[in-house]
């Protein structure tokens, strides 16, 4: 089984950041898991980078509207 890998350029087109946001959560520790290559060089495994980018989906919730008191946007125009 190969291992497929994405740049760091391709895994920040992926998740719509510039290299240094990923490469500052990387330094965090919150972005998604990365390997070694070879030194000077890493890459995001595609499997880890597709988990990692379901995983945010799934956490992100509705934005609020000021207007509808706070209510969720969704919520809101269904009531009415």
């Amino acid at each position: 089984m190969t291992l497929k890998v994405v740049s760091e350029a391709e895994a920040a087109a992926m998740l719509g950041v510039h290299p240094a946001t990923l490469r500052r959560m990387r330094k965090l520790n919150t972005g998604p898991s990365w390997v070694r290559l070879s030194a000077g060089r890493l890459g995001y495994p595609l499997d880890k980078m597709n988990d990692y980018i379901e995983a945010q989906s799934a956490t992100t919730r509705a934005p609020r509207s000021r207007r509808n008191g706070g209510e969720i946007a969704e919520a809101a125009s269904t009531a009415a």
